[in-house]
């Protein structure tokens, strides 16, 4: 059995599909297939059944994979451990927009002036996604949000959230801030990801109804519906940009924020990308976009 027999074998357990794991390993799907048929071969059953919806293990995929994942990750840990005999290495990162555009550039600009020859492989999502992809494996350092359990963090800043309006929407307010109580019976587009439980939480505490009029993955499509008239939204302040003149963005009283940490996983040996990593976050922990 090839390395990259297993290595394809399990990325496609990980994905569920040949297609995506090839983009995972910068692959074509047609040397996917080709990895897992002559692994196949080499072992004399099939391992996968293949379906319109996906894949699926067979009985001896299912037995396969605990040591197919063994060998490779032991693999991959024997190559990160002699690339950092020379300063070398792979960093797996998650991140998401507010920390992308605020905080990461600055350090990622010392991190690459101090290790260059540690490669940076970033994956973006929302915090649900970030979390989930490193209690999965998929990455080796992610920023969070709150206190999550079952990993190790280290807290760096705090992102408020504030309340953005169209002005005609808000003509009582003559001030940069709103009590959360002006906030009841209005019309609220709400931003998945993490951002609603935070926000929800703190309308429970205030006692105060909002009506739903929308809900959205992206603070763009929020913005635009605001725009247009939908309704309001509550927003990190890290990922609201410069606004038109026909909105406002207004402090919400009394404060609502959420904490943004980055995570490892507990009681994992680090290598040296990830120690040269958390080492460099531990000393700019005062480097963020609210400065």
């Amino acid at each position: 059995m090839e390395l990259h027999q297993l290595r394809a074998f399990t990325q496609v357990v990980e994905d569920g599909s040949f297609r995506e794991a090839a983009e995972t390993l910068h692959l074509t799907q047609a040397a996917i297939s080709h990895s897992i048929k002559s692994l196949e071969g080499r072992v004399g059953v099939t391992l996968l059944n293949r379906g319109r919806t996906g894949v699926s293990l067979t009985e001896a995929g299912e037995v396969l994979l605990p040591y197919a994942k063994r060998v490779v990750e032991t693999i991959d840990a024997a190559s990160e451990d002699l690339a950092s005999l020379h300063g070398a290495g792979t960093l797996k990162l998650a991140t998401f927009a507010s920390a992308s555009n605020h905080y990461l550039p600055a350090v990622l600009q010392e991190f690459h002036s101090r290790f260059p020859r540690i490669r940076l492989d970033i994956k973006e999502g929302n915090d649900l996604d970030t979390l989930e992809w490193l209690r999965t494996g998929e990455v080796d350092v992610a920023f969070v949000v709150g206190h999550p359990h079952n990993v190790q963090f280290q807290p760096l800043y705090d992102d408020d959230f504030v309340l953005v309006a169209r002005r005609d929407q808000m003509p009582g307010v003559a001030e940069n801030a709103v009590p959360i109580e002006m906030m009841a019976d209005q019309r609220v587009i709400a931003a998945t990801g993490g951002c609603e439980k935070v926000v929800s939480a703190a309308l429970s505490v205030a006692n105060t109804s909002v009506v739903y009029s929308a809900v959205v993955r992206e603070p763009s499509t929020a913005l635009a519906l605001v725009q247009a008239g939908v309704g309001i939204t509550i927003l990190p302040r890290l990922l609201v940009p410069t606004l038109p003149r026909t909105l406002v963005c207004l402090d919400i009283i009394p404060r609502i924020s959420r904490q943004i940490s980055i995570a490892v996983r507990r009681g994992e040996r680090r290598s040296h990308a990830v120690a040269s990593f958390m080492g460099l976050v531990g000393q700019m922990r005062g480097i963020h976009g609210q400065e």
